[in-house]
């Protein structure tokens, strides 16, 4: 194929869709009620007097005070204002007395909320508010967060996307100061404390976890926050400052951790800001398999180690042995009485570890993969069988008869799972003599993996019969060795109650017969058993919470006269297929049937007075209770439907689309969570709320139509919504705040959202959303909002409209990234079709070029993913730039401007964007433009061939693409597709001096040519004889 390469100069008319970009929400304070139209007059007007003694000496600020050192000859006044550093909107005032003196001194509490930018203004006047000397103006980082993240809220954020590293700064927690650089150093400088939540993924560094190198903290800094350093599996050494506390989890999955280092302070300067001396804690250092050895200073007064190993210095207590250590056994030393949590948690290569004299602390052991024997020591006398988690190679326990209580630690504020022991490959334990507190919980801890308990023979609490541990008159069955190869169990006539996982995770077990005496069954009783296929119960009044949950395989149950079911009772059990709810049924709790996904039919047996049937679904009343998962894909509910129970739809995963009629008013709590495959869903017009978790995890949910009665969206309603891209919120017709829960929208795939006119937005509502680029704020009033909406997102354009002054963007700004967020405002008013969009904030008097983002345009109308510029401005000396432009009548369009650093030079131009017309300039190109093709670069007026890996392909098409300067300024590349017949003038697939004979004998009228485009080798427009001497140069290599 040849090409002529031409770059022709044009003036560009493009057509825009624009799309509605959310308005930016920007920080303001309401004005104090005791301020006068006066005294904001005399701030607004205040005249400096140059040479007076009445001076402001020097202003400071520190915890929300700002103290002002003064020099007046005679008693006066003193003003305060307060801007928005953002919007430069004057929040508040304040006056006080100023008495006579030289070096005098006073103070005023700030007007503020949160984390914020703040510019004050001190003015001195007379008892006539007339100035006396200067003003004095000051612009503060204001970061003492009253809101600061704190330990107890526990969330968990997906990691963030890595970047590249650069140089990057901002705030955490307690106004703790934070940069990374690009030479992969994080650095935590001042004595500032760094809590973080106890969530994972949290930190603002964390989007350059791959790249950091090295950690440096402060020497004074006080507290050292869980996740704070997580997954920097780049660093190898850290050194922990003299008077840090460190919290568990600080230092997690950090992979070349090798060496710690404990700061020792020579002078005992204690003056840390909560905690006088270093504070290390086991758990701190969580999946550091390459943790070889601590470090302490012989002088050291807390701490001392041996062969690498932590201790207290009294030796009393061992903190943390390191993972990393290829020891297979180890031996406790007398000394200790202590064992900290987490102290071996990791240490892979352990096999043994002898003389343990101290269990009653989490996760000793956790992750110790290869532990095979534990000795106990007789003067233990608590076991916390966490401490035991994931030892998957530990088989056997001996508890000496010292051991009165047996339990197991259940972290709350972690979400932690219970029962560590079912983590382990655990055949054989023995219930010592002692045994005194709670012994009755024992047996629920029991993993099913056991294939033996040794019971004394006068043990007081228990009785092992056959395969089963009893109460000793044998009325409670507590637990079944599931390590056991028998495939059926026929539960004896004496019992009575079935315990708390009597039967979980007997994996070998394909039957079980309950006798007729049976009235009990504890929750969890038969879960995780994955063999057993059927189950009659004839006698028991309930089926607790999730009894059978994960039976995989179970298809038929028969529950006698149960009376009460509650929730989760059969979740994933993915072989049932119907069920039958007997008539003595009173009570159902909801959620019975989640993951149930053959399930097809509920019925209800003839006779109950509480439940009903209709098309298959569970209904109280009015109420649909449970829907099941195998009926339909698409599903209109009954307009008989007046409710939507909680969990009514839970995991259906077969479930594409859901109807809902008007007729239903209210639907429940986790309605439609984990309803993976869900991608359409119709709500009812007269739908006021939509609960906590409604969608939660619903990962295929696109799109959504949010009906005009909506006032409310639940915590965490859309959590996890990841194809969720955008969303609509409806328009309120009276003065009510529409209010968004906690984490409604957290990890969606949200990319821009328009927010109501009056919203009340809860903690994190946005909380993991990477991938959303702007929020528009659209109303005068904005109730109650946090600074933790947008938690740890790092770009973020927030448009808000201009002139508000009633709401504050102090609770939106985010410092844990320097610049995470730009506050654009803008003005929507229609005045005649004349419309402004302003920016701020920039560097004044400095040259801009003004565009809109393809990404916001017609994708059908460019064909680069470059900006639109189109004009060229200077801000003003405030940094403001404001653009002018007409707009269709009631459109309702805002233009998503953008702005990037002029370049080149511009001419006019007019330029239509959809409705809106714009009368500007646009940019010249340089005078020489550099284009190449496959790195040859292209002169303009010449001819250039066009080649598949430099050879000569028949009549077909392939691709080829084109980088240079385009239309605008900056590298583009266009790819082309093109047909070609090269110069196989006679069609025989290859290019020879037969091709060259083609043209000739038809030149001489001997016979025509296959391919009469390719003959035409020069490509002048005609064949002649020239053209076939072009194909021999080709041959020959001379062209």
């Amino acid at each position: 194929m040849r090409m002529k390469f031409k770059i022709l100069k044009k003036l560009i008319s493009v057509a825009i869709i624009c799309t509605m970009i959310t308005a930016l929400f920007v920080p303001t304070l309401s004005v104090q009620a005791a301020e006068t139209q006066e005294i904001i007059d005399v701030v607004e007007n205040y005249t400096d007097i140059e040479n007076s003694e009445y001076k402001i000496l020097d202003v400071t600020h520190s915890y929300g005070e700002v103290y002002v050192r003064y020099s007046v000859p005679e008693a006066c006044k003193l003003i305060l204002a307060e801007y928005d550093g953002v919007t430069g909107y004057l929040r508040s005032t304040q006056i006080k007395s100023l008495s006579s003196g030289t070096n005098s001194s006073i103070y005023f509490y700030l007007d503020y909320y949160g984390n914020q930018s703040l510019t004050i203004k001190l003015f001195i006047v007379d008892s006539n508010n007339r100035p006396l000397g200067k003003s004095y103006t000051e612009s503060y980082e204001i970061t003492e967060n009253n809101e600061a993240p704190s330990f107890f809220y526990g969330y968990d954020m997906d990691p963030h996307p890595t970047v590249p590293l650069k140089n990057d700064s901002g705030r955490y927690a307690y106004a703790a100061p934070w940069s990374v650089d690009t030479d992969g150093v994080l650095s935590l400088p001042g004595g500032n404390t760094y809590l973080s939540t106890d969530g994972r993924n949290t930190m603002p560094w964390n989007e350059y976890r791959e790249g950091i190198t090295s950690i440096v903290m402060s020497g004074d800094m006080c507290e050292v926050g869980g996740y704070m350093f997580e997954g920097m599996n780049k660093v190898k050494e850290v050194t922990i400052p003299a008077h840090a506390q460190l919290y568990e989890k600080a230092f997690i999955d950090m992979a070349s951790l090798e060496t710690v280092v404990l700061s020792y302070d020579n002078e005992n300067n204690n003056d840390g800001y909560y905690y006088s001396s270093l504070e290390v804690k086991g758990g701190s250092f969580i999946n550091c398999p390459a943790l070889k050895e601590f470090i302490v200073d012989k002088n050291d007064n807390n701490y001392m180690t041996i062969d690498g190993v932590l201790y207290s210095k009294d030796g009393t207590t061992l903190i943390r042995y390191p993972a990393g250590k290829t020891d297979k056994t180890f031996t406790i030393p007398d000394t200790v009485k202590y064992i900290d949590s987490y102290a071996f948690e990791g240490a892979t290569n352990l096999e043994s570890i002898y003389n343990v004299n101290y269990l009653d602390s989490p996760k000793i052991f956790s992750n110790c993969t290869s532990l095979k024997n534990i000795e106990i020591s007789s003067s233990v006398e608590m076991v916390d069988l966490s401490a035991f988690e994931n030892c998957t190679s530990l088989k056997q326990l001996v508890f000496p008869d010292s051991v009165g209580n047996i339990y197991e630690n259940y972290n709350w504020d972690e979400y932690d799972d219970r029962f560590k022991l079912e983590t382990t490959a655990l055949e054989s334990i023995n219930i010592p003599s002692n045994l005194s507190d709670y012994p009755e919980e024992l047996p629920g801890f029991l993993p099913g993996s056991l294939k033996s308990i040794t019971v004394s023979a006068d043990d007081s609490n228990f009785k092992l019969v056959g395969n089963a541990l009893f109460s000793t008159d044998m009325t409670k069955l507590y637990r079944y060795l599931g390590g056991s190869q028998n495939t059926t169990y026929t539960v004896p006539d004496s019992v009575t109650s079935i315990e708390q996982n009597a039967f979980k995770n007997c994996k070998n077990l394909k039957s079980i017969t309950v006798g007729s005496n049976v009235t009990t069954i504890g929750s969890n009783a038969f879960e995780g058993c994955t063999n057993l296929t059927d189950i009659t119960l004839t006698n028991i009044s309930d089926i607790a919470s999730e009894t059978f949950k994960n039976c995989i395989n179970l298809k038929n149950v028969e529950l006698g006269s149960a009376k009460q079911i509650y929730q989760n009772a059969f979740y994933g059990c993915k072989s049932l297929e119907s069920i039958t709810i007997p008539a003595s049924v009173d009570y159902i709790e909801n959620g019975i049937f989640a993951h149930c996904d053959s399930l097809k039919s509920i019925s209800v047996a003839e006779g109950n007075t509480s439940y009903s049937t209709f098309d298959d679904c569970l209904y109280c009343g009015s109420e649909l209770k449970e829907y099941p998962n195998a009926k339909a894909e698409n599903y209109v509910v009954s307009s008989d439907t007046t409710n939507i129970s909680n969990n009514a739809f839970e995991g259906r995963n077969s479930l594409k689309s859901v109807v809902i009629p008007d007729s239903v008013t209210e639907i429940g709590s986790c309605a439609f969570s984990e309803c993976s495959n869900l991608t359409s869903v119709s709500l009812p017009q007269n739908l006021y709320d939509l609960n906590s978790y409604i969608f939660s995890k619903c990962t295929s949910l696109s799109s959504i139509d949010l009906p005009d009665s909506l006032h409310s969206i639940g915590s965490s309603a859309f959590e996890y919504c990841k194809s969720l891209k955008s969303i609509e919120f409806p328009e309120l017709t009276d003065e009510s705040s529409f209010s968004i829960g906690e984490k409604a929208f957290s990890h969606s795939g949200l990319e821009s959202a328009t927010l109501p006119k009056k919203v009340y937005l809860n903690y994190n509502v946005f909380f993991g959303c990477f991938d959303l680029k702007w929020v528009k704020f659209q109303g005068d009033s904005y109730d109650n909002m946090t600074s933790f909406v947008f938690w740890n997102i790092d770009d973020l354009t927030i448009y808000y409209p201009e002139g508000n002054t009633t709401w504050n963007a102090v609770i939106l700004h985010n410092y844990e990234h320097k610049d995470s967020f730009k506050f654009v405002s803008y003005n929507d008013t229609n005045n005649n079709y004349n419309c402004s969009y302003t920016f701020n904030g920039l560097e004044p008097n400095t040259t801009y070029m003004v565009g809109v983002s393809k990404e916001l345009a017609s994708d059908t109308l460019f064909d680069s993913d470059t900006l639109i510029y189109f004009d060229q401005l200077n801000s003003d000396s405030k940094g403001n730039i404001t653009i002018s432009y007409k707009i269709s009548a009631n459109s309702g369009k805002v233009i998503p401007f953008v702005l990037r650093p002029a370049k080149y030079d511009i001419s006019n131009v007019s330029i239509e964007i959809g409705e809106v017309i714009y009368s500007g300039k646009s940019q010249d190109k340089p005078d020489h433009y550099t284009v190449t093709l496959d790195g040859e670069e292209l002169i303009e007026g010449v001819d250039y061939l066009v080649t598949k890996d430099s050879g000569f392909f028949c009549e077909g098409t392939f691709d080829f693409e084109i980088v240079g300067i385009g239309d605008y300024y900056g590298t583009t590349s266009q790819l082309y597709k093109a047909k070609c017949y090269d110069y196989d003038v006679d069609g025989d697939d290859i290019v020879t001096i037969r091709d060259v004979t083609a043209i000739q004998f038809y030149l001489a009228g001997i016979r025509g040519v296959k391919n009469l485009y390719a003959a035409d080798a020069n490509n002048d427009g005609e064949v002649t004889v020239e053209d076939a001497t072009h194909i021999q140069k080709l041959l020959a290599g001379i062209c």
